[in-house]
């Protein structure tokens, strides 16, 4: 990114059924994380299917900077959270992104009195 290059702002909310359409392009576009396994999830993209069910309850907030740029989904068990998923647009990649989602999560987290794992 050069230097006269402007980063959108984004503002971090929790994700509603009609950003559907949106997580699931960041998803299916962000870089695999197993390397070793990109070729055959490719093969079968079947396989690279993200449900809707953290969005039906709660548990998915969206960075949005005039589109959804990224998301963060959780799981919780009992007083304890753990991120699940992180996902950033690759156009939106090493701007922070993620680290806000994440940052968002832990204040959420302290708020409601949850222990965080990382």
């Amino acid at each position: 990114m050069g230097d006269a290059e402007e980063v959108r702002p984004f503002l971090i909310r929790t994700a509603v059924p009609g950003d559907m359409t949106a997580w699931r392009d960041v998803f299916r576009r962000s870089p695999c994380p197993a390397r070793a396994a990109r070729a055959n999830l490719l093969a079968h993209p079947g396989v690279l299917a993200l449900s809707g069910l953290a969005v039906r309850e709660g548990r998915m907030r969206a960075a949005v900077a005039g589109r959804i740029v990224g998301f963060g989904t959780w799981i919780s068990a009992g007083e304890a959270v753990e991120m699940e998923d992180l996902f950033v647009d690759p156009d939106r990649r090493g701007q922070g992104t993620g680290r806000a989602l994440v940052a968002d999560r832990i204040a959420i987290a302290r708020v409601t009195g949850s222990a965080v794992s990382r």
